[in-house]
C-alpha cells in the first residue's frame, strides 16, 4: 500500500484534461493506493475496506476521460493492472479467461501466437479487460460480433464483505456488472470467447463528395456481408489525419508528407478480413461511381483507430461528446452538431463506429485552451451536443463517469436505472463501491448534501446556462479564488512541453519494462511526466521519487506507443538531472542493480520478443 503524496497526484486524476477547479471539486488527496497481483489479495483489500466503511474505486488503465476512476470522496484505490495472468486458453471451448487487469493489446499477441484472435475490442489498445467490461463495450468489430456483453461468457467479481460472486450470462446480476463503472464491486476474472485468427487486416477508404453521400455509403456498407466494421469522418476529422499524417512523413524524411494523405474530403473506412472480401468490397464501390484511396490511406486510417488524441498541442484540451446513436438519426445529428459548432466559432470533428445493430456511436470533438477561462465557455457547447442529441435524434450517453452523472437516465433509461439501483443496494448495501458517481453524486465542496439534492440542482441550472457561454466565463474567474492550485505552466522547455502536450492515454505502462518490474507508475512516461509538472509547480521530490525516475532503461518503448508521438529518451535524461540535483546526486548503486535485473527478466525478453523496445539508447551505467 502506497500513500506517496507523488504517487497520489497521478490517482486523482484519469485521462480527462479538466481544469484544476474540476479536480478539487471531483477529487480527494486523503486515499490509499493497493496494487494486489494475486486474487485473494484483492479480495482480502476489498474485504478489509468495506468492514471499515472505507470507500473502494476500481483502477485499471487508468484511460477514461469523464473520471470514472477519479476517488472522490477518497478511501482505496484498487489498481488492478497486476492482476495480469491469462488463466484458461480452451480453443476447444472457444473461450479464454483472463484477470480483469489483462491488458487487450497483451491478450491479442497471446491469442495470436495461438492462431486465434478475440472479436470487438476498444481502440484504447493498452486498457484492461475489466476496465472495458466496467465502462463501455462497444468498439471495433462490434458491428460483426457484437458488443462486448455478448463476448463475455463469465465474470467473477468480488463484492460487499468480501463476497466473491462466479456468474455467468443467465444470472441475475451478470448484466448489472456492464457498463456501470466499478460501482457493483471489483471485477476479478472475465472469460471470453475466442475465434480463428483471421487471414489478415484489409482496410478500404473512400473519399466522398460530401456528408450525405459520405453517410449514405457508409449505412450501405453495413448491409455487406464483407464489412466487419465501418467508420465514417467528417471533413475536419480528415483535416486531422492529414495533419498527423504529414507530421509523421516529414519526422521521417519522406516526400508523402509533402502531398498529404487524403484531399480532406469526409470519408468511410470500411474492413474486411480476407483479400477476396476487400476485393468484393472494392468492385462494389466502384460500381457506384466512387474510387477508393489509396492503400496506404486505408491502412493509416485504420491504424489510427487506436490514436484517436494524436495531434494534442500544448496548452490545449479536447472537448467533446460520445453518444450511441441511431443510424437513421446519425445524419441529422451530426449536420446538427457541426452547425451548432459554426454558431459557436469552432472546428467540429466527427467520426462514428458502426455499432449494435442500426447503431452508431458518434464522437465529436474540439479543442479549447486548456485551463482557460475560454475552456469554462466551451462547456456550453458540449452540454448542448448531449442534449440535442438525445432528445431530439433519440441518442443515449455512452460514458457517465462523474461529470455526465445529473444526467445518467440520457444513458440508461428510468426504468434500468431504477433496477440497477436495486442491484446497487443489494451488492453494496454500504454504498462504498466508487462512490459519488451516478448512483450517489456529490462533490467535494457540497458532500454534506444528499446525492437527490445534487441531481435536482444540476438538472435545473445546467439547461438555463446552457445558451450562456458568459457565466461559464465567470465560474472560470470564480475558480481563482478557490484553492484548486494552478495549471501546467510554460517553463520553455522541451520536457516542460513534452508534459503538456501528454494526453495521459497510459499507452505507455503496459510496455515500460521499468514500471513491470517496480508495478509503481511514477517510472513509467505518463507518471514521469506529470511529476514533471508538478516539480514546476513547487513539489518537492522524496528520496523514493527521486529513485523512480531514476528506474528506466531508456529503451524507447514508450515513445513506440505514444499517441503524441513525443520523443521521450531525450526527456528521461533532463528529468533525470533535474531530479538528480534536487536530491545531490544519484542513486548509483540502486541504479545499477535496477538494470541488471529487469535486463533478466521475462517482462523485458516479451517486450524484445514483441518489438516494443528498440533499445535506441543503453542506459549510462553510473
Amino acid at each position: 500500500m502506497s500513500t506517496d503524496e507523488s504517487l497520489r497526484r497521478l490517482y486523482g486524476r484519469d485521462q480527462g484534461d479538466v481544469p484544476p477547479l474540476f479536480r478539487w471539486l471531483f477529487s480527494s488527496r486523503d486515499f490509499d493506493v493497493v496494487l494486489p497481483q494475486t486474487e485473494d489479495e484483492a479480495v482480502a483489500a476489498v474485504r478489509d475496506a468495506y468492514a471499515q466503511g472505507v470507500p473502494i474505486v476500481a483502477r485499471g488503465a487508468g484511460s477514461t476521460a469523464f473520471g470514472q476512476s477519479v476517488p472522490i470522496l477518497g478511501g482505496l484505490v484498487v489498481d488492478a493492472c497486476f492482476l495480469k495472468s491469462i488463466r484458461r486458453f480452451e480453443p476447444d471451448k472457444g473461450t479464454v479467461t483472463v484477470d480483469a487487469g489483462v491488458r487487450w493489446s497483451d491478450l491479442s499477441a497471446f491469442l495470436a501466437e495461438r492462431e486465434c484472435a478475440i472479436g470487438s475490442y476498444p481502440s484504447s489498445w493498452y486498457s484492461t479487460v475489466g476496465g472495458w467490461v466496467q465502462t463501455g463495450g462497444c468498439g471495433m468489430l462490434t458491428h460483426k460480433f457484437g458488443p462486448l456483453r455478448s463476448q463475455v461468457t463469465r465474470l467473477k467479481a468480488v463484492v460487499a464483505d468480501g463476497v466473491v460472486l462466479d456468474l455467468e450470462p443467465n444470472h441475475a446480476d451478470f448484466d448489472a456488472f456492464f457498463q456501470t463503472e466499478g460501482q457493483m464491486g471489483l471485477l476479478l476474472q472475465v472469460t471470453l470467447r475466442i475465434r480463428p485468427k483471421p487471414e489478415g487486416e484489409y482496410p478500404l477508404a473512400v473519399e466522398c463528395k460530401d456528408p450525405s453521400d459520405a453517410w449514405k455509403l457508409y449505412v450501405e456498407a453495413r448491409a455487406r456481408p464483407e464489412v466487419l466494421h465501418a467508420s465514417i469522418y467528417n471533413a475536419e476529422r480528415m483535416r486531422h489525419f492529414n495533419e498527423t499524417f504529414k507530421s509523421r512523413m516529414q519526422a521521417k524524411q519522406s516526400g508523402l508528407g509533402e502531398r498529404g494523405l487524403v484531399s480532406g474530403a469526409p470519408a468511410v473506412l470500411l474492413y474486411a478480413e480476407s483479400r477476396e472480401h476487400w476485393l468484393a468490397l472494392r468492385d462494389w464501390v466502384r460500381g457506384q461511381g466512387r474510387k477508393e484511396a489509396a492503400a496506404h490511406a486505408g491502412a493509416y486510417l485504420w491504424q489510427e483507430r487506436f490514436y484517436p488524441l494524436k495531434g494534442k498541442r500544448a496548452d490545449e484540451a479536447f472537448l467533446g461528446s460520445e453518444l450511441a446513436v441511431p443510424d437513421a438519426q446519425a445524419h441529422r445529428y451530426a449536420a446538427t452538431l457541426e452547425a451548432l459548432a459554426r454558431q459557436s466559432g469552432v472546428a467540429l470533428s466527427i467520426e462514428a463506429n458502426a455499432a449494435g445493430p442500426g447503431e452508431s456511436v458518434v464522437i465529436a470533438s474540439f479543442r479549447a485552451p486548456a485551463a482557460s477561462n475560454e475552456f469554462f465557455a466551451r462547456l456550453a457547447l458540449v452540454f448542448t451536443m448531449d442534449r440535442v442529441g438525445v432528445e431530439q435524434f433519440g441518442g443515449r450517453l455512452y460514458h457517465v463517469g462523474t461529470y455526465n452523472t445529473p444526467f445518467v437516465d440520457r444513458k440508461f433509461g428510468a426504468e434500468r436505472l431504477a433496477a440497477l439501483t436495486k442491484t446497487k443496494r443489494r451488492l453494496d448495501p454500504k454504498g462504498l463501491f466508487n462512490p459519488g458517481k451516478f448512483f450517489d453524486f456529490r462533490t467535494r465542496l457540497t458532500s454534506w448534501l444528499k446525492p437527490s439534492s445534487h441531481w435536482k440542482a444540476a438538472r435545473w441550472l445546467i439547461p438555463r446556462i446552457e445558451d450562456k457561454p458568459w457565466v461559464f466565463r465567470l465560474a472560470g474567474l470564480l475558480a481563482g479564488l478557490l484553492p484548486t492550485g494552478p495549471g501546467p505552466k510554460d517553463t520553455g522547455t522541451a520536457l516542460n512541453r513534452a508534459a503538456r502536450e501528454c494526453v495521459n492515454c497510459g499507452f505507455c505502462l503496459p510496455v515500460c519494462p521499468a514500471y513491470l518490474a517496480t508495478r509503481d507508475e511514477r517510472t513509467t512516461a505518463r507518471g514521469k511526466l506529470g511529476l514533471a509538472l508538478a516539480m514546476d509547480q513547487g513539489l518537492k521530490l522524496s528520496t523514493k521519487d527521486v529513485e523512480l525516475l531514476h528506474s528506466c532503461m531508456h529503451c524507447g518503448a514508450c515513445t513506440a506507443v505514444c499517441q503524441s508521438t513525443l520523443d521521450l529518451v531525450p526527456a528521461w535524461r533532463d528529468l533525470e538531472e533535474r531530479a538528480a540535483k534536487q536530491a545531490g546526486g544519484k542513486p548509483a548503486k540502486a541504479i545499477e542493480a535496477f538494470v541488471a535485473g529487469v535486463e533478466a527478466s521475462e517482462d523485458y525478453r516479451r517486450l524484445l520478443r514483441r518489438g516494443y523496445i528498440v533499445e535506441r539508447e543503453v542506459p549510462a551505467r553510473p
